[in-house]
């Protein structure tokens, strides 16, 4: 609905969303990822106060809380309150730094800081920032070139060996990689697995054929 423009119907489904009682975990994580789209599209007309409440309903530790934290803190800032966005961020730095919410804290915590006037403090974690994302794009240069490599590919269905033909579940091992997190996502995004089950159906035919 939100998509084909009918906006006042999409948000009134997820506003039912955002506050239905949730006994399974697919449940809460679906209530959480309605909460996280009402609060972003409450950012995106910059109403803060919306956002703020719909963001305060994401669970803490669950699928989305990263997202979640990162727009709560913004709705703080939009909000003049640049402390409380300040502890939603440095909680938030503290997760996952291959997560891009993260990532992005990383450079929302000087901003805060800034905002509170505290210079110096600012200033060291802007040069931290700095450093890490010199490191992480360090990283992602060296995977990007392990994947140019026909060895990396070699490894993967080394390491998930064909055992009968129309294998579809995603590779559950992976080869040594700086991004392997970031790269579960890729390996089990439909066109790779079925070009990587292709492959692994001509390695079992092959297999077959010379013994």
């Amino acid at each position: 609905l939100v998509r084909a423009g009918r906006l006042e119907e999409g948000r009134h489904w997820l506003q039912q969303l955002g506050v239905m009682q949730a006994t399974t975990e697919d449940q809460r994580a679906l209530r959480d990822q309605a909460n996280l789209a009402l609060g972003y599209a409450a950012l995106q007309r910059q109403d803060a106060e919306a956002a703020h409440a719909a963001l305060e309903r994401v669970r803490l530790n669950g699928p989305s809380s990263t997202k979640a934290l990162l727009g709560f803190g913004w709705a703080d800032m939009a909000r003049h309150q640049p402390r409380r966005a300040l502890v939603a961020w440095q909680e938030l730095a503290e997760r996952d730094p291959a997560d891009a919410a993260v990532q992005e804290s990383r450079i929302a915590v000087p901003y805060a800081l800034a905002e509170l006037g505290a210079d110096p403090e600012a200033l060291a974690a802007y040069r931290q920032a700095s450093t890490d994302y010199h490191a992480e794009d360090l990283a992602l240069q060296q995977t990007i070139g392990t994947l140019q490599q026909p060895d990396w590919l070699n490894q993967l269905v080394g390491l998930n060996p064909a055992v009968e033909m129309g294998w579809t579940t995603a590779a559950e091992q992976l080869p040594a990689l700086p991004h392997a997190p970031q790269l579960v996502p890729v390996l089990a995004d439909h066109a790779f697995q079925e070009g990587f089950k292709t492959l692994r159906d001509l390695q079992f035919l092959q297999d077959r054929k010379s013994t």
